[in-house]
């Protein structure tokens, strides 16, 4: 386990959203609430207009829909 900064402007730091879906252990994760509050967000936009069904999928278990 490695802690860092995710930096999209950075091409080793970056972890762009399609890790989440990419099969491998790509993604990232925010720290535990126990760690402080300022932790307790991350955003992840997800445009459903053009995707693949394993992706719908993954969307709908995100949103729980």
């Amino acid at each position: 386990q490695v802690c860092d900064y995710c930096d999209a402007d950075n091409p080793e730091k970056r972890h762009p959203p399609e890790y989440a879906v990419d099969g491998m252990e790509t993604w990232w994760q925010s720290p535990p609430l126990s760690r402080g509050v300022k932790y307790n967000e991350v955003i992840l936009t997800i445009n459903l207009g053009q995707v693949s069904c394993r992706e719908k999928k993954f969307a709908k278990q995100i949103l729980g829909r």
